[in-house]
């Protein structure tokens, strides 16, 4: 049976490509409404939101978006 996972760096560039905008978006929209909130209990609800958003919305639908680029075998790269 062949290999189906990307390569780490895919993988890597397809996770970066999703959480970026979630922490760009978590930065002006969560974080100046939790400033009363103690820096460990912010972080820990903020570490929670972002987890849940990467594992059920958006690590599917990048990985969807960007499944020709990251099943792309090596060999039909590089011609």
């Amino acid at each position: 049976m062949p290999d189906t996972a990307p390569p780490r760096w895919k993988a890597a560039v397809s996770a970066w490509l999703g959480l970026f905008p979630l922490l760009v978006l978590a930065e002006f929209l969560l974080v100046p409404r939790l400033t009363a909130v103690p820096s460990v209990l912010r972080l820990a609800l903020l570490s929670a939101a972002l987890v849940a958003a990467m594992t059920y919305a958006v690590s599917p639908a990048a990985e969807r978006l960007l499944r020709p680029w990251l099943t792309r075998s090596p060999e039909t790269e590089s011609s």
